[in-house]
């Protein structure tokens, strides 16, 4: 296998002017293990393996024009007891190790919940004919939008340094549509052709109208000072709710989804679920666009593989293909840029 230094990936026919979206290294495993790769290009699974297991130790969900691509949503960052700089902190603060442990273990949880919730709107909008039907025609209208090559194209707006965003060259062009596509789905900006970045909590969008007037059209933002009084635990929540209620009355093409975060007995079971959509219908796709000729007659196979990989069994798998299919209309399988009807 010949190995390629990150300056050499763009020279990759692969890579080279395009986007690859890697699967997964334990996915890739199974799928041998089930002897799935049998019937698929040798030489082409090699590099499957090694650009998966490159993008693993990168981070990354991918490659664009051999640059690496990250996208927190799909694959999450490493767990805070694993960063240095979480460390330094705790050390900073004076903390012991249960005091440091026990914060941590807090803070992990609460991130689990927001990129949970975060995985299962964005498999609940990739599951949406509507967005998809909307996103497929901002790409032909902006062809620039998700160009392999050159820079990355965003909504105009204030960068954190200490963000993902501060390499990233604003284009000086007119990106009117991007905004309102970007306000009427609620994304902070859209990371690739099958990957974007829902807003949520405590995020900074790059959107340059989401000032604190506008804002009030998908959210709600407030400032409590330090020195305030917290109001008790349920009416704080009451305010919250209601605010964010009153944005929403006009969102009629989220209101499935909205429905579901309102809901406290059926949302967490049903937004664990479509975070798992989310997961499965990208690297299906995946996996159908690269090798889709060679997996006839490999259904079964495929399915256990990915049935292992999502660690629920079989009859759990076929009904969340069947619950995709029914919303797409059809296979969704197709490469990207075709029509998913």
């Amino acid at each position: 296998m010949i190995e390629f230094g990150l300056e050499k990936l763009a020279e990759r026919p692969s890579l080279a002017k395009t986007w690859y979206y890697v699967l997964p290294s334990r996915l890739l495993s199974l799928l041998e293990a089930e002897g799935v790769t049998q019937r698929l290009d040798a030489s082409l699974w090699a590099e499957e393996i090694e650009l998966g297991k490159l993008a693993e130790r990168l981070g990354a969900v991918g490659f664009r024009n051999g640059s690496p691509v990250f996208d927190s949503v799909l694959v999450p960052p490493p767990k805070l007891q694993d960063q240095g700089l979480a460390r330094r902190t705790m050390e900073e603060w004076g903390l012991n190790d249960a005091e440091r442990a026990t914060l941590l273990n807090k803070a992990e949880s609460r991130l689990d919940f927001e990129r949970e919730t975060a995985r299962g709107y964005c498999g609940w909008l990739f599951t949406n004919p509507a967005f998809r039907s909307e996103y497929q025609a901002l790409q032909t209208a902006m062809p620039q939008l998700l160009r392999p090559e050159g820079e990355i194209l965003l909504p105009a707006g204030p960068t954190n340094s200490e963000t993902e965003l501060r390499v990233i060259r604003r284009e000086t062009m007119d990106l009117g549509l991007l905004e309102d596509f970007c306000l009427r789905w609620r994304l902070n900006h859209v990371v690739g052709p099958r990957t974007v970045m829902p807003l949520g909590r405590q995020e900074v969008s790059p959107l340059p109208s989401l000032d604190a007037a506008r804002a009030q059209e998908v959210g709600r933002i407030a400032f409590t000072p330090d020195i305030a009084r917290l109001p008790p635990r349920d009416e704080l929540r009451e305010r919250e709710e209601a605010a964010i209620r009153f944005t929403a009355r006009s969102a009629e093409h989220l209101r499935e989804w909205i429905n579901l975060v309102e809901s406290i007995t059926l949302g967490k079971k049903s937004i664990a679920r479509w975070a798992r959509i989310y997961s499965l219908q990208h690297y299906w796709g995946v996996l159908h666009e690269r090798h889709g000729a060679s997996l006839n007659r490999l259904g079964s196979k495929t399915l256990d593989a990915f049935a292992q990989w999502l660690e629920i069994d079989r009859s759990t798998l076929e009904g969340d293909l069947s619950q995709i299919r029914s919303r797409l209309g059809g296979a969704f399988e197709s490469p990207r840029g075709r029509s998913l009807d």
